[in-house]
């Protein structure tokens, strides 16, 4: 049930299976709603909302999804981060910590197309209610990745190690943790690199690995209050050195991605920068 087909990229999907997709217009409590009833008849629905207008869905979620207990239905959050075609690219921020206090959602973010697939699949047929978060845009396949693990409902894993920092990316940011990574170690620092996966629940055992290093660093493209580095920071609990890079506590202007990660920090050069500095304080 799309709630904007052609620009989730579900429309290619509803061509190839014009009796198996459901256009609903830009009516996204009704999509989750829909998709809460084909759940409880015992259908395996897909919802796909833009992240900047989920937050439209947080009643129908509640009330009409997790209160229900039985109710399985897959909502890919499509867009997600920072986006040249919204005249704000805020928008798509927040949908972390609006709905992480939720009983019984799962929040998770794929890596790159790879791991898009073994998700969704993984989502789909684990009959849990859960909530997929891709960005806009191409998703670049990573290299330094050989072999993509299973998935494992709350668990990510390493992907390469390091002493003195570890950098835990969520979701495409694993990407721009990797180039930062690279910089840092130019310049004799031991960095080592996480891929999060999921951001509720949270992978335990690896935020207990990536606190033996002298400092964790969070990357997300989503803002910091209530992010995934204030989950991460949560379970530390001052067992290591933190820092959480993302999007600061204001509203971020327009224009292409690239530019915008370069203006809140998060393109690689500014990550090992931050990372620099606070290894130095």
């Amino acid at each position: 049930m799309p709630a904007m087909p052609s620009g989730t990229g579900a429309i290619k999907v509803m061509n190839e299976f014009p009796e198996r997709g459901f256009d609903v217009g830009i009516a996204e409590p009704h999509a989750v709603t829909m998709g809460a009833a084909m759940g409880k008849a015992g259908l395996k629905p897909v919802t796909l909302i833009y992240s900047s207008f989920s937050h439209r869905t947080v009643d129908q979620v509640f009330h009409d999804v997790l209160l229900q207990e039985d109710v399985p239905t897959c909502r890919v959050l499509t867009g997600r981060g920072l986006s040249l075609r919204m005249v704000d690219a805020s928008w798509r921020l927040y949908d972390i910590s609006v709905f992480r206090g939720f009983p019984g959602i799962i929040i998770a973010s794929p890596v790159d197309l790879r791991e898009v697939a073994l998700l969704l699949r993984w989502a789909v047929d684990s009959g849990k209610v859960v909530a997929l978060r891709y960005p806009r845009g191409s998703i670049p396949a990573l290299p330094e990745v050989k072999k993509m693990p299973p998935v494992e409902e709350g668990k990510g894993y390493m992907v390469e190690q390091g002493e003195d920092v570890c950098i835990i990316g969520y979701g495409s940011m694993v990407r721009n943790a990797l180039d930062a990574a690279k910089k840092l170690r130019a310049d004799g620092i031991s960095a080592g690199v996480a891929n999060a996966r999921f951001a509720k629940p949270i992978d335990r055992d690896l935020v207990s690995e990536a606190s033996k290093s002298k400092l964790v660093v969070t990357v997300e493209e989503h803002t910091v209050e209530g992010g995934f580095g204030a989950i991460v920071a949560e379970e530390l609990r001052g067992r290591a050195d933190m820092l959480k890079i993302g999007v600061p506590d204001r509203f971020v202007e327009h224009g292409t991605r690239e530019q915008l990660h370069k203006i809140v920090g998060l393109d690689p050069d500014s990550i090992a920068n931050s990372i620099r500095k606070e290894l130095g304080k």
